[in-house]
């Protein structure tokens, strides 16, 4: 007996196997391939800037505390104290974090009568 009367049968039962039931293709085509490689790419670039931000706002990774103390006096300012104590090749202001950060200090404000421990790169 035949299986296939027709033609058009035959070409809805092979169509059929490349379709799930919803209507969908179970063969990738070129758009969802570039979909994908968009998605990677995306992902890996994001991956890479947070990665980057993280190391900015981390700061310097080499900071110890030196066993230089500063006691602060009035008029003081830790731009002041920073570009009076900090080696040439640091920058002003990743000085002043490390200021900051070593002395457990909130903000940038400092009293008169404070000792600070400064930073060594």
């Amino acid at each position: 007996m035949l299986k296939y009367s027709t033609y058009q049968s035959i070409h809805n039962e092979s169509a059929m196997q490349d379709e799930q039931a919803d209507g969908r293709s179970l063969v990738p085509n070129r758009r969802s391939y570039i979909s994908m490689h968009r998605l990677l790419v995306a992902v890996v670039v994001l991956w890479i800037s947070f990665a980057g931000l993280l190391t900015v706002f981390a700061g310097p990774s080499d900071l110890h505390a030196s066993g230089e103390k500063l006691i602060v006096l009035p008029g003081d300012t830790l731009w002041e104290i920073a570009k009076t104590h900090k080696p040439e090749q640091i920058d002003t202001r990743i000085y002043i974090e490390g200021i900051i950060r070593i002395n457990g200090l909130d903000s940038s404000e400092i009293r008169a009568g404070e000792v600070l421990q400064l930073p060594e790169f």
